[in-house]
């Protein structure tokens, strides 16, 4: 037992031995205490509570620029998304045009082309017999525009449009229907105006020129004037105021306020009176067959007034030539026409054999 207690311990010995003589060895290390460690947790305990703290506080105390900030990234976040869709969107509907534009130059192309082989087909059969009719009736209209507006001939076109609704009215066509209104409507206008017989106006003119030379001139008008009787003389009246009043009695002193009193014509100016007549005369003539009223007024109206004032009215021939140039000048040569072109319009619509809408109109 004292053996054992006196001898060291087979480490320690070892220790020692290895040791430096005359050193200790360092004493052995520990860990961290639990203190330590409790210390440290309370502070990160403090330090997460004061964060929280100060952001709460932070979130109550300002809440508006919290609200604007988010409002703010809200919006930006918007911008961005409409002008991502509105970017898409342009470019589909770019392609959409493009595509578009495309298919209706291809419809176009093939109704040109349709058109074309129709026609060519139409043109290889013979003409049928409503085809006859309705070339027919489209001359008819034609002339029936030109003589009306160049010519204005009312009644001649008049016939020609009644002609034309005739042919129609032979085909027994419902289609013509739109054409027939307008001819019915063209007939009503021109049956309205009142009809001026230009040729029988003209005729009556050149009769009354062929009688110019038969007018006889204005002959002078002899008056009876009885001579005043002098006045009494008186004894106070001397020789010299008698001999007065018989020179005055010699002479008469006539007065026209209205009118001078012209000389006769001779007979050179007598032929120059027929030349100008008949020069008149044929104005107005002219001015008639140019329906132009304000011409034809004039013209008649001088030849009115060169009757009147060089030829003798008492004669039977100048005073029914007179009373003709009376009625002739009352006469308007002049009235408003209207338009009868929406029949022959009508008419070259129905006659396209195209689908594209017709481009001849008349004007």
């Amino acid at each position: 037992m004292s053996e054992l207690n006196e001898s060291p311990p087979e480490d320690t010995a070892i220790q020692a031995s290895d040791s430096p003589k005359g050193e200790l060895s360092p004493p052995p290390r520990r860990g961290i205490s639990g203190a330590v460690l409790f210390l440290v947790g309370i502070i990160a305990l403090v330090a997460a509570g004061t964060s929280g703290y100060l952001l709460y506080l932070y979130q109550t105390a300002n809440p508006l620029e919290k609200l604007a900030g988010d409002l703010a990234v809200f919006e930006q976040q918007t911008q961005t998304v409409q002008d991502a869709l509105l970017d898409q969107l342009t470019g589909l509907r770019d392609s959409v045009n493009e595509r578009l534009t495309q298919q209706v130059a291809e419809v176009a192309a093939l109704k040109q082309q349709l058109s074309a082989l129709r026609n060519q087909q139409i043109n290889a059969a013979a003409p049928t017999r409503r085809e006859w009719v309705l070339a027919e009736v489209e001359y008819l209209l034609r002339i029936a525009n030109h003589r009306l507006v160049l010519e204005r001939d009312a009644a001649g076109a008049l016939q020609m449009l009644r002609a034309a609704d005739q042919n129609l009215a032979g085909l027994e066509d419902f289609s013509l229907t739109p054409v027939r209104a307008q001819l019915a409507e063209e007939i009503l206008a021109l049956d309205r105006i009142k009809q001026v017989d230009m040729q029988g106006i003209f005729l009556k003119l050149d009769a009354l020129k062929n009688e110019i030379d038969q007018l006889p001139l204005r002959l002078p008008t002899y008056t009876r004037n009885t001579p005043s009787q002098p006045a009494s003389t008186e004894t106070s009246t001397s020789l010299w105021q008698q001999f007065m009043e018989r020179l005055k009695s010699a002479f008469e002193f006539r007065r026209y306020d209205k009118q001078g009193v012209k000389p006769l014509l001779s007979p050179q100016e007598a032929g120059y009176l027929e030349l100008n007549l008949r020069l008149m005369f044929e104005r107005a003539q002219l001015a008639l067959l140019r329906r132009d009223a304000t011409l034809y007024q004039s013209s008649v109206g001088d030849i009115l007034r060169w009757i009147e004032e060089y030829i003798n009215l008492q004669d039977p021939t100048a005073e029914q030539m007179h009373q003709v140039l009376v009625e002739l000048e009352q006469v308007d040569i002049e009235q408003a026409l209207p338009d009868i072109s929406g029949s022959l319009n009508s008419l070259l619509q129905l006659r396209r054999y195209s689908e594209e809408p017709v481009q001849e109109t008349v004007e």
